[in-house]
């Protein structure tokens, strides 16, 4: 459990190199609440390969700055990765993406093999907002897992989920 934490310029520029701000591997469960991460070079801001993954009440920075924050742009490939599925719930985030990231995606979900029987994605009360990044797409669902919406805002995102029948709005 990682609570209250802060993630502010880390990385290693060097391309040959990914470094993401939390990296979780083969875990039974990672909750991350009311944390920050931004300006990170390169990789992910969180990276989760757990069974069970909570990402709630964060601020996540993709290649956007806040000098406010003491946050530089950084190069973030991604917001949020949870590349082998699982039971993963994303609510209350304010994710941020700008014209930096290496990406045009904010979360990823199970793009690496879902690697779990349980396989389930909820995406609550978040607010999404990219700048400078075009065909910016929310959530990218390649095994089109149900992705169940709930009260969730969107700031210039072109796509909410792609592909978009997998995209469950409750």
């Amino acid at each position: 459990m990682l609570v209250n934490s802060k993630f502010i310029n880390n990385g290693n520029p060097n391309i040959s190199y990914f470094q993401h701000g939390l990296y979780v591997n083969f875990a039974y469960s990672l909750i991350v609440t009311n944390s920050l991460f931004c300006g990170q070079l390169i990789g992910h801001d969180i990276k989760s390969r757990a069974q069970i993954t909570m990402v709630e009440n964060n601020q996540l920075y993709d290649g956007a700055a806040n000098a406010a924050l003491g946050c530089s742009d950084g190069s973030t490939s991604l917001a949020i990765d949870v590349p082998n599925g699982g039971a993963a719930t994303i609510s209350g985030n304010q994710i941020i993406q700008g014209a930096t990231s290496q990406n045009y995606k904010l979360i990823d979900y199970g793009e690496e093999a879902l690697a779990y029987g349980n396989n389930n994605l909820l995406v609550s009360g978040n607010s999404f907002t990219s700048t400078g990044t075009p065909n910016a797409t929310a959530v990218y669902d390649p095994d089109c897992i149900p992705v169940q919406l709930q009260n969730n805002t969107y700031s210039e995102i072109a796509t909410i989920v792609n592909p978009s029948g997998c995209a469950v709005d409750q």
